[in-house]
């Protein structure tokens, strides 16, 4: 399954689904290779669209990578837009998120983490935004893990270094996959082992 960025809307222009044609092809190219492994011509020709086309819109993939990557830290913002209007309990939120965590390695995304990793190498001008990815990702799970101590759901204690444990341990599955593929029972073990660190324990009833 492809890797879908911008959704497409009836507001945008023919150039902007043109461009986010683009981004999506090359995304899609990205979940399977690295970032040096995909050429101009690959993205021409997994999107159908002439040297001409793309080369109208974007100049590089490093160009492409960029924009992949702010998009993916929109993303971010707009989840902690969600933390913070409270739609679902911080219990189920963070469930959502493992779940999408899960989603994203069975599909083979572990591949555009690496792809970004090397791109930071290569350009390396384009670090900060690799950390600015990073930085969204560890502020909207530290909003979540303080509403859901607020809520007195999550277990007390230091926020960050329960933040860093859960992304290093996402982050480390994701690598990992890439080497040989991750059963899904042990990513849902994975995910319980999570769950278990952050979520109070439920008092047990009578009798039990």
């Amino acid at each position: 399954m492809g890797v879908a960025f911008y959704p497409k809307t009836d507001a945008m222009s023919k150039g902007d689904k043109t461009k986010q044609f683009i981004i999506d092809s090359a995304a899609e190219l990205y979940s399977r290779k690295t970032y040096s492994g995909v050429t101009m011509k690959d993205i021409c020709e997994k999107s159908g669209l002439s040297r001409g086309g793309v080369y109208r819109y974007f100049g590089s993939t490093k160009e492409i990578v960029i924009e992949i990557l702010k998009k993916e830290i929109s993303d971010e913002e707009k989840k902690q837009k969600k933390i913070l209007a409270a739609e679902k309990g911080p219990e189920e939120l963070l469930i959502d998120l493992l779940q999408h965590q899960k989603k994203a390695l069975i599909e083979g995304r572990a591949w555009l983490n690496i792809a970004f990793y090397e791109f930071s190498l290569l350009e390396p001008d384009q670090y900060p935004l690799l950390m600015e990815r990073y930085s969204a990702a560890e502020k909207s799970l530290s909003m979540l893990i303080k509403q859901g101590q607020k809520a007195n759901v999550f277990k007390p204690g230091d926020v960050e270094t329960v933040v860093r444990h859960i992304l290093f341990l996402l982050e480390g599955l994701m690598l990992s996959s890439v080497a040989a593929p991750i059963p899904e029972n042990v990513f849902n073990e994975q995910i319980q082992f999570m769950t278990q660190l952050v979520l109070k324990d439920k008092p047990r009833g009578k009798g039990s």
